[in-house]
């Protein structure tokens, strides 16, 4: 286990182990995997299993790493370099980020000037604007709920 990915998914699973439990076992009084020795021994059991298999796994990868050819050692580090730009998180990003810019940088600037000093026309980044249209969304709901329909409040 040396990996992040290691960490997080041994995590990962016994984060859902302990809510399988408090979901399946009944108990109104306290939370059951907390209180419980026998859920807490059965729950402990399970991360010493969780670090095993994770041990194993990285035994047979670095088993795998030597096994493997120079060229084919060559060729995952170049795949392992090269960039993932078709990764929904970093294509979301870009789409955040990304300004509606023209090639001609001379196209930003405005008409106008004041004391030799011009201006360039910026535009804003979509981010920005989504969580301005986000904010004035909920600023009609909330004046309908609670100023029009008069929802609940402190009174």
């Amino acid at each position: 286990m040396k990996t992040f990915a290691s960490y997080f998914r041994v995590l990962l699973f016994l984060t859902i182990a302990y809510l399988l439990c408090e979901i399946l076992i009944e108990s109104n009084e306290y939370p059951i995997a907390l209180f419980n020795p026998t859920v807490l021994a059965a729950l402990g059991l399970f991360l010493l299993i969780l670090v095993a298999l994770e041990t194993i796994l990285g035994a047979i990868q670095s088993l795998a790493d030597q096994l493997i050819t120079a060229e084919q050692k060559a060729l995952m580090e170049a795949q392992k370099k090269k960039p993932d730009n078709n990764s929904w998180i970093q294509r979301f990003a870009r789409s955040m980020w990304k300004s509606k810019r023209p090639e001609d940088p001379d196209a930003l600037i405005e008409n106008h000037d004041y004391d030799g000093i011009r201006e360039l026309d910026n535009p804003l980044p979509p981010w920005w604007l989504y969580l301005f249209y986000g904010t004035l969304i909920f600023a009609a709901i909330y004046m309908v709920r609670f100023h029009v329909l008069d929802g609940q409040n402190q009174y």
